[in-house]
């Protein structure tokens, strides 16, 4: 769809009641077609509700091989966000969402609060500078 939308942009869809020619629309490819079941984002360039959508990107030079009918559209775009999509697709392939989980139980270990023994070294009263050596009494004054 450029230069409308680009490759990675992040599109927030909503439905609508009826689609007209003019509008660009999200579809799921038909069931029993090649490609059933991906998402296209394409403008309408014909057709109807009735006998399915003749949709073409901006920037192709032919109509797509599909004619969705009204079931098979998502929406239309409501918000797009450059570049976000990318980033979401980056972070749910496995590598990246195992290295996320790994470093998230890293981050809790890490930071639990560590219990203190009874008897460590804060509860041992100072004898003074040297060991064995009792403090010196305040002077009253």
């Amino acid at each position: 769809m450029l230069p409308t939308y680009e490759s990675g942009d992040l599109l927030i869809l909503h439905s609508a009641a009826d689609y007209v020619v003019g509008d660009v629309i999200a579809y799921r490819v038909p069931k029993g077609e090649f490609g059933e079941g991906h998402l296209v984002v394409h403008r309408i360039v014909g057709g109807d509700q009735r006998s399915g959508f003749v949709l073409e990107g901006d920037n192709n030079p032919a109509p797509d091989p599909w004619e969705p009918h009204p079931e098979d559209v998502v929406g239309r775009p409501w918000v797009a966000v450059p570049r976000v999509g990318a980033i979401v697709a980056w972070a749910r392939q496995p590598l990246i969402l195992g290295a996320l989980a790994a470093s998230m139980v890293v981050a809790f270990v890490v930071s639990r609060p560590t219990k203190q023994r009874r008897g460590s070294l804060e509860e041992i009263p100072r004898v003074g500078v040297r060991w064995g050596v009792p403090p010196r009494a305040p002077r009253a004054t």
